[in-house]
């Protein structure tokens, strides 16, 4: 099992656009760093090449609330009652998914085809879980164990 934690804002892997004979990221120049950042921490956390067995994927996104969800003056530290506990708003936790399992690709697995089992949440960030995502792979022998992700951070 590797376990890892990459900061920053986590960027979605868009849709692609033609570009004269090639098709490339709408978001290109945000989202090759963030991939480059998940690759790196990926290859610290990996002994060895990339598994060939299937692996179980655990994704939790922490993203920044909007300053809208905060009262206003002395109260602009207090998160309004009306807050949601979750995001439920863009980016897509689907896209936000396949920018780093593209990124895991050739470090941590060979292919993501070999992903059989993937869980992803969004949580919003705060003092303990700064804006980023948390990694857990596991290589998995038929049922996938019982991976725990919780927001917490364990």
């Amino acid at each position: 099992m590797i376990s890892f934690i990459v900061l920053g804002q986590p960027i979605p892997q868009g849709s692609k656009r033609l570009f004269g004979k090639a098709l490339v990221e709408s978001n290109q120049a945000t989202l090759k760093p963030w991939r480059q950042e998940i690759a790196l921490a990926a290859h610290h956390a990996m002994l060895g090449g990339p598994w060939r067995e299937a692996v179980a994927v655990r994704l939790a996104f922490f993203l920044p609330r909007p300053k809208m969800h905060f009262g206003s003056g002395r109260n602009s530290s207090q998160l309004k009652p009306s807050a949601p506990t979750v995001p439920a708003t863009r980016p897509d936790i689907d896209k936000l998914s396949r920018a780093v399992l593209d990124a895991l690709t050739g470090i941590v697995f060979s292919d993501d085809a070999q992903v059989a089992d993937l869980q992803a949440h969004k949580f919003f960030a705060d003092a303990e879980r700064p804006v980023g995502v948390r990694v857990v792979c596991v290589q998995v022998d038929g049922i996938a164990p019982q991976l725990r992700l919780v927001d917490s951070g364990e």
